[in-house]
């Protein structure tokens, strides 16, 4: 955005815009959306297609559309050329109309919450008293994320607010995040938030942001090119049917570049060869040359002023004022007001909804008014953008993308404001921050005078880059920092050593390196320096546990002064300390030091857990390896919830494994998949094989687990890939994945489940993986008949169980109890009934349905079929409340052969009307009464995710797309029901 002027203009009236052709169906949907938002809730409207097809089009008809229902409408669009302005197209939307919404959101907004608002939107200048923000409220980013979230919600709460965003292919980072926010936490309220967008250069960032928006809340809308026929119809009866029928041959039927081509048969043709300019930062590569040609010769066309003011309009940003665009020009202000009245009339640029301002006809038309001026011309103009930004007063973000442009090398004004520039954007914006830092550094001579700053602004580009999952630059910084930090600077190099370059290089698989370099910066650290060396300890504590160094991990952090050093180090040794001790086998050791963790951290913030988040992963996995899942989730679920905050993306996938794997053993299956599916793809962006190892062989296991087999193998051999032959925990974790995998579909020969649990126990005694795929393979041998082998299991598993461990103590009971079912079955089904119970206890939900069915198999297979049936029942309801249909299906074949008649899994169901299962129709029952999705979790004790997914299967079993119907048709179909 430019700066502001006192004085605004009242410019001529935007040209008529043409009638729209083609597009009523999509106006229906757009419509109906709408009108469906109506019941208070969040929508996302997609648009999405190719340049020029429409959307933006569509977008005005939608904010046409939300005004006749009496919404609030705010509009804003993403930049090609301003891609490094954080929450560009965000800003572009609100900021004006929160001039005028002062008084309403002093009265509402907490303080705090209008502090974070008002560094992004200038517009909210609002006095406020310095009120601190709580230190353990998380990182600037979420804080900032929530604080949006408030706003609209502000903004909606008298008629509602549709909330338009175009062109967000082009979108900066700082709005992709906020964007994801929104959807996986919607505004309350009626607020529909509109994206459009090219699918072509949409980032994959951005792709999974939008697919999380939860069921029932989303349209996407394909906007096609126009077919002949709408062709002929868009360009009138006063064009021959000739030139009609070429114009849709080489448009396409794209409506811009029909208009395009028809104005350039339109005009008079000036030859191409008289617009000069350096093309070399094309990226509309998929326009045709045709119609590129065309744009070009429209500015031909232009006088020589009017051409010179597009240009300068052009660099000065997508909406502009007469007087930025005059500075620019080098022209008066009098002199570009009237020369934009000829760009209105020639319908280069249109009047912007903003009073004041103009922007152009298209980002195409921008685009190609800015390429086609010179290289030198452009670099000059924004520098005297800047020049004239600064005389404002202008935020430095504002002037940083034109001092980018324009400063040459040794420029130390210029490296200033790029500094000043990342600094205030790294907190919400980092990987803006790292653009804007590269750049500073490319600006600042590398002499021994600039050594201290230099230095400095390594540290914050390797930080910045490090959160924003670039490990290759991360790691490269560093290395960078560390060669030019002088060797007596101990806490500079330890930091910049353990907590950048070896968590980053760890994660590019190379851990060989990063332990070398920790080791050899620790060696030079003295005596009585030892205070200083607490991050290369934390650091060799991680790598040492990685490689099974049990001992020597231990050894490192009892190293750690821990009465001397900062105190985030404090607590993440002592959040490190249990996992040796467990993984070591020393189990009662492990369950004093998770209560001696517990007590160290009562009182520990976000802000003290963040530096040292991954030294907190592992204590969550510490709980899980322990059997303590209850308290491994709400630890799982506050950490993920600090990386979020604090931006730091590379922690969250194996986070998220751990807090799937917690889910689906407490029986919760439809979050966990949920979870898996969001570390996948958070893995594959950030490019991790580590991350992506852990994350795929934990969505094997969960398909497992439902008797998704075919697929579990499928992802088990991508996860196995991912993992290579490192023989680490990560990826013996997916090795052993497949191996169940190879099994449960059949091959129990070809498993080699043996040999990989036999690498993971020498790797990491991942008590809880190791136990079930004991247990695993022993149900599956002896429904094969080979005890022998069954019981070889379950030597294994008591060999693993640690006695201070009462699960897994208990989940080596159900193993024994499989092989022993040949031999003594009734002492079997008791040994399952007491493994059963101590599960039940833990509340593991699948563990315990699994023991459930052993028992009843026991008893069947001791004659006692009184005692069997009630077991088998209990099992198979456990089972289906769990999603793990194959071993549903094996309960209730093992009561019917007790001659007991039961549904068959896949054939017809005992269900209520439309074929709803019980829980579908306990959520029915609870939408009809008025629940919001929120009540019916917090009622029936599930995740917001699980209810999410049954009211989407409701909606699509009663054919429905909203709430409102579901009373209208369900309703007399329950009283039928209820009555019998």
């Amino acid at each position: 955005m430019s700066g502001r002027r006192d004085q605004q203009i009242t410019p001529t009236a935007d040209p008529t815009l043409r009638p729209l052709v083609g597009r009523q169906p999509l106006l229906k949907v757009l419509g109906n959306t709408l009108k469906r938002s109506t019941r208070k809730t969040f929508f996302l409207v997609e648009l999405v297609g190719e340049p020029g097809v429409g959307k933006s089009r569509l977008v005005t008809e939608v904010a046409n559309q939300a005004r006749e229902l009496g919404m609030a409408t705010l509009a804003g669009r993403a930049a090609e050329f301003e891609q490094d302005a954080p929450f560009a197209a965000v800003v572009d939307a609100l900021d004006d109309h929160l001039e005028s919404q002062i008084g309403l959101l002093t009265r509402r907004l907490p303080l705090p919450e209008a502090r974070l608002l008002s560094s992004v939107f200038p517009g909210l200048t609002i006095d406020l008293p310095q009120v601190p923000i709580p230190a353990g409220a998380g990182g600037a980013r979420y804080r900032l994320h929530r604080a949006v979230r408030t706003l609209l919600e502000v903004l909606a709460e008298s008629s509602g607010l549709t909330l338009l965003l175009d062109d967000v292919h082009w979108a900066d980072e700082a709005t992709i995040e906020l964007l994801d926010y929104l959807v996986r936490h919607p505004p309350r309220g009626q607020v529909v938030i509109a994206v459009a967008y090219r699918p072509a250069q949409v980032s994959a960032r951005l792709r999974t942001a939008l697919s999380q928006v939860p069921a029932g809340q989303g349209t996407r809308v394909t906007v096609s090119p126009l077919s002949q026929k709408e062709t002929e119809e868009f360009l009138g009866p006063g064009m021959s049917q000739a030139k009609r029928r070429r114009l849709y041959e080489s448009s396409g039927g794209n409506p811009f570049y029909l208009e395009a081509l028809s104005r350039a048969e339109n005009g008079n043709g000036n030859p191409l060869s008289q617009i000069t300019g350096d093309l070399a930062e094309d990226t509309l590569r998929d326009v045709p040359d045709a119609v590129r040609s065309a744009l070009q010769v429209e500015l031909g066309q232009l006088s020589s002023k009017a051409l010179l003011i597009a240009h300068a309009a052009a660099v000065v940003g997508d909406e502009f004022e007469p007087a930025a665009a005059a500075a620019a020009a080098e022209l008066s202000d009098a002199e570009a007001l009237t020369v934009l009245d000829e760009l209105v009339g020639r319908d280069v640029v249109r009047i912007a909804p903003t009073p004041g301002r103009f922007r152009f006809r298209h980002p195409l038309v921008r685009h190609t008014a800015y390429t086609s001026a010179s290289a030198g011309w452009r670099m000059a103009t924004h520098g005297r953008v800047a020049a004239y930004l600064q005389q404002l007063n202008a935020p430095a973000p504002q002037l940083a993308r034109h001092v980018v442009r324009s400063a040459g090398f040794g420029d130390v004004d210029a490296v200033g404001v790029l500094t000043q520039a990342a600094r205030s954007v790294a907190p919400r914006a980092p990987m803006t921050a790292s653009y804007w830092l590269t750049q500073a550094l490319r600006l600042l001579p590398d002499i021994p005078a600039n050594t201290g700053d230099r230095i400095q602004l390594l540290i914050e580009l390797a930080a910045a880059q490090g959160v924003t999952s670039q490990f290759t630059e991360a790691s490269g910084t560093a290395l960078d920092v560390l060669e030019r930090l002088p060797a007596q600077a101990y806490q500079q190099r330890a930091m910049v050593a353990g907590n950048i370059y070896a968590r980053v290089t760890r994660l590019l698989g190379r851990a060989v390196e990063a332990r070398a370099l920790l080791q050899r910066e620790l060696r030079a650290v003295p005596a009585e320096a030892i205070q200083h060396a607490g991050p290369l300890h934390l650091r060799l504590a991680v790598e040492a546990i990685w490689s099974a160094e049990y001992a020597e991990s231990t050894r490192l952090l009892d190293q750690v002064p821990t009465d001397a050093v900062p105190q985030p180090i404090a607590y993440a040794v002592a959040a490190l300390r249990p996992m040796p001790a467990i993984a070591g086998g020393d189990g009662a050791r492990g369950l004093a030091l998770l209560d001696e963790a517990d007590r160290v951290l009562a009182t520990a913030t976000a802000t003290d857990l963040a530096p040292w988040l991954d030294a907190f992963t592992w204590l969550c996995f510490s709980d899980l390896l322990t059997g303590r899942y209850r308290n491994a989730l709400p630890r799982f679920e506050r950490v993920v919830e600090i990386a979020r905050n604090t931006g730091q993306n590379y922690i969250l996938p194996p986070l998220l494994v751990g807090q799937a794997q917690a889910a689906a053993v407490l029986g919760d299956m439809d979050e966990a998949f949920t979870l898996t599916e969001e570390a996948i793809d958070m893995a594959r962006v950030g490019g991790s094989q580590q991350s992506m190892a852990m994350a795929l062989g934990s969505r094997s296991l969960l398909l497992t687990w439902s008797g998704e087999h075919t697929e579990a193998l499928r992802v088990a051999a991508e996860a196995t890939e991912a993992g290579g032959l490192v023989p680490e925990w990560w990826g013996l974790r997916a090795r052993v994945a497949q191996a169940i995998a190879v099994a449960c579909s059949g091959d129990l020969d070809g498993a080699a489940a043996d040999e990989v649990c036999d690498l993971l126990e020498s790797v990491q005694r991942d008590q809880p993986m190791l136990l079930f795929c004991c247990e695993a393979m022993a149900h599956l041998l002896a429904g094969a008949g080979r005890w022998a082998e069954a019981a070889a299991w379950a030597d294994r598993a008591e060999r693993i169980a640690d006695p201070a461990l009462e699960i897994n103590r208990a989940l080596a009971g159900t193993v024994r109890a499989h092989a022993l079912t040949g031999t003594d079955p009734a002492a079997a089904a008791e040994l399952a009934l007491r493994s059963a119970a101590v599960l039940e206890q833990a509340g593991l939900k699948l563990d315990a349905a699994r023991a459930r069915l052993r028992a009843g198999l026991a008893f069947t297979a001791a004659k006692d079929r009184v005692r069997a049936l009630p077991e088998l029942a209990t099992a198979a309801d456990a089972f289906a409340a769990c999603k793990a249909k194959s071993l549903r299906a094996e309960a209730l074949r093992a009561t019917r052969r007790l001659g007991v008649r039961v549904a068959v899994p896949g054939g017809p169901k005992q269900s209520g009307p439309f074929g709803l299962s019980p829980r579908e129709l306990e959520i029915a029952r609870l939408v009809l009464d008025g629940h919001t999705n929120q009540q019916i979790a917090e009622k029936l004790f599930i995740g917001i995710r699980t209810v999410e997914t049954h009211v989407s299967h409701v909606f699509t079993k009663l054919g429905v797309t909203s709430r409102a119907s579901v009373g209208r048709v369900l309703g007399p179909a329950l009283d039928a029901h209820d009555k019998g």
